[in-house]
């Protein structure tokens, strides 16, 4: 008998639609625009980016293939990195180490298609089995998004460090009041 997505609802653990619900809280928030101090974003990056790290290590073994699929993933992860936060506008504040945010749908509509994918494209396997992870090709997946997402931090990092030298910038006063 095949599993279906009914049964996988009705095995999913309660916690996790709570932190489902929070998830989408924590994206319809990032709808509006908000200010955000520099510094408290560096750190949630290199958190983020040793997180990565000890997954890879992890999950992977090293090998050549393995560093190949990261380095070759790492640079365009730089690229699209850097273009997230230039097509966004992202400016920072004058005199200040904050950087203004506007609002975007993308993390909105990013997670429904990411669930869409998980229980239609990977399926339950993954739930029931996480032994599959270190097999073909879901290494070469896991390996491949790791380096997109480095290449991610990297390229937003640097982004901001040239913002923060060259501008664009935005005066204080110039700064949408909070609701």
């Amino acid at each position: 008998m095949t599993y279906s997505m009914w049964e996988s609802i009705a095995d999913t653990p309660w916690w996790f639609y709570v932190l489902v619900i929070y998830v989408f809280y924590f994206a319809y928030g990032a709808t509006k625009p908000r200010i955000l101090n520099i510094k408290t974003y560096l750190a949630t990056i290199v958190v983020y980016f040793g997180i990565l790290i000890f997954a890879l290590s992890t999950v992977a073994e090293l090998s050549l293939r393995s560093f190949y699929i990261l380095s070759a993933t790492i640079l365009p992860g730089i690229l699209l990195g850097w273009l997230q936060f230039h097509l966004r506008n992202i400016k920072t504040v004058r005199n200040k180490m904050q950087l203004y945010v506007s609002g975007s749908w993308f993390l909105f509509v990013l997670i429904p298609i990411i669930v869409f994918v998980k229980f239609y494209y990977l399926g339950s396997q993954l739930i029931i089995r996480a032994d599959l992870l270190k097999q073909e090709p879901y290494l070469s997946y896991i390996v491949g998004a790791c380096g997109l997402l480095m290449g991610l931090c990297i390229g937003r990092v640097i982004f901001i460090a040239r913002r923060l030298k060259t501008g664009p910038y935005i005066d204080e006063s110039e700064l949408p009041r909070p609701r």
